[in-house]
This record gives C-alpha cells, sequence and structure tokens, in this order.
C-alpha cells in the first residue's frame, strides 16, 4: 500500500516497516532493492583459509566470504569498511612464523542496515625452502679412526632471508668406496659423510636440504725405526709422528729382532716406515 509517497515493502521472513527509502547511488549497477529494514538482518562474513610460504610478503592476500543477504543485496550494497587481522606472531626479519595464524574479520559497517557475524579463517605459513652447501673436511694424517674435522667456514645458505638465524652444526666421518661402512685406512679423496643438525631462532621458518658429503684424503703417518741389534734385542725402538699415531700402528716398540724391522706388525698401508 502507498499513501504520501510511503510504500510497504514485504520481504518473507523478515519484519518491515513503511518508511520511504533514500539511497544516495542509484546510478550504481549493482543488483538489488536497496530496502531499509526495521530489524537487522544478519549477514555472517567468515575469512576464508589462505597459504603463503614464509617470507612471500609481510602482510598476507585475505579475501572473505559473506552468508544471509536479503532481496538480491551484494557485498559492494551492503558492507564497508571491513577488516581482516591476523596475529603479530614473526620472525628475526619480520615475517608472519611458518605456523597457522587466525584469521580475524570484524569492524564491518553498512548502508542497508544488516547487523553483522563473524568466523574466522586459517592462514598457513609453510617452511622456506633452505638448501646447504660449501661445507668441507680437512685431510688428516692416520691415526686409527674414521673421524673427520669439518669446516664450516665457506658454508652457504642459499633461502636464508638476510636477518633470520639459522645455525648449524657437522659432523663427519670417512667412508669406504662403496659408501656402506666408515672406514679409518690410508686414501686419497675418500667420501666424507655429513650429518647436519640446526638451531637458531628461526629454524622453524625453513625446510632445510642438507649438504650429504665431501671429500678429504687421509695420509699416511711417519714413523722411524732407529737401532740396530749387534748384541741382541731389545735393539730398537719405533718414533712415530705423533703421540696418537703410536697407539694405532701395527708395531711393536722396541723392536725386539732384526726381522721385527720389516714386519707387517709396522703396516706400511698407515705409516712410512724409514731405517
Amino acid at each position: 500500500q502507498a499513501e504520501d509517497g510511503i510504500r510497504d515493502i514485504g520481504v518473507t521472513g523478515v519484519q518491515t516497516c513503511a518508511l520511504p527509502i533514500y539511497y544516495d547511488d542509484f546510478s550504481n549497477s549493482d543488483a538489488g532493492l536497496f530496502a531499509i529494514y526495521r530489524e537487522n538482518p544478519i549477514l555472517t562474513i567468515k575469512a576464508n583459509d589462505t597459504s603463503m610460504v614464509y617470507g612471500f610478503a609481510n602482510t598476507p592476500i585475505t579475501t572473505s566470504s559473506v552468508t544471509g543477504y536479503l532481496n538480491g543485496d551484494n557485498f559492494s550494497q551492503a558492507i564497508s569498511n571491513l577488516q581482516i587481522s591476523t596475529d603479530n606472531i614473526i620472525s628475526s626479519s619480520n615475517y608472519l612464523s611458518a605456523i597457522n595464524h587466525p584469521l580475524t574479520p570484524s569492524n564491518a559497517s553498512g548502508k542497508l542496515g544488516y547487523g553483522f557475524s563473524y568466523a574466522n579463517g586459517t592462514l598457513t605459513v609453510t617452511p622456506k625452502s633452505l638448501t646447504i652447501s660449501g661445507i668441507t673436511a680437512y685431510d688428516k694424517v692416520y691415526d686409527g679412526l674414521s673421524t673427520a674435522s669439518i669446516n664450516l667456514s665457506g658454508v652457504n645458505k642459499v633461502g636464508l632471508i638476510p636477518g633470520d638465524d639459522v645455525t648449524i652444526s657437522t659432523i663427519g666421518n670417512f667412508r669406504n668406496s662403496t659408501n656402506s661402512d666408515n672406514d679409518k685406512n690410508v686414501g686419497s679423496t675418500k667420501m666424507v659423510r655429513l650429518d647436519s643438525s640446526y638451531g637458531g631462532l628461526d629454524l622453524i621458518n625453513y625446510s632445510i636440504t642438507s649438504q650429504a658429503s665431501t671429500t678429504a684424503s687421509i695420509k699416511k703417518a711417519y714413523a722411524t725405526v732407529i737401532g740396530r741389534c749387534p748384541n741382541g734385542p731389545p735393539c730398537a725402538t719405533v718414533v712415530p709422528q705423533t703421540a696418537a699415531i703410536a697407539n694405532n700402528l701395527s708395531a711393536i716398540n722396541p723392536v725386539t729382532t732384526p726381522s721385527d724391522r720389516k714386519s707387517t706388525r709396522l703396516n706400511s698401508s698407515h705409516a712410512n716406515i724409514s731405517y
């Protein structure tokens, strides 16, 4: 019923009142009846779940879904000033950490008289790839052990964002020719297996590809047999290059017979022997 420029607007299931309809943008091409309701219909605004790789951006790109429109209304007619925020759990370089963060919609307003309810979404930040290279091992003199000394001075952390803290600690062992077991024996350009562990404030933000191996050499030790046996044993001693080698050379010290000088007990595969 219309009277004095006043219209009744009937919407099923919603109590309405007879009010003049005023709206300042009838040139807007969006669909909708531009009705003003006495009782607020409720729009439910949900922040859509999304994801990004750590370090992609300081602020995520967010979207929302809205349910509850009446009479063909849409977002541009019914909603303004919507904000979607998240927490402030960040890394040393000020990027959102690689965890799940809540997306919280709020602050919506509008011209059509809707009320608003909100539903959170989730931002999943996935770890960034980080590749380790540049680890080397030092050559050493035979000492009866397979352990290798590792040099981290030239390590490369490809993919690390400046300002982030990721640390590395590495141990190494010389390997046999088939890489099936550790190997203490003398050899040139032997494989050294690397086993790395990581730490630092920003470790959670990275998916790390470790360097698996490098190469180094185990060189022969030097041992000198001093003395002759003119008067019978004991007649000579073995002087090793280092005290550590003395414990690992297959030798009897002192040498008890002339034949011991060339005995396999002075293991020539592990030491260069002079007399």
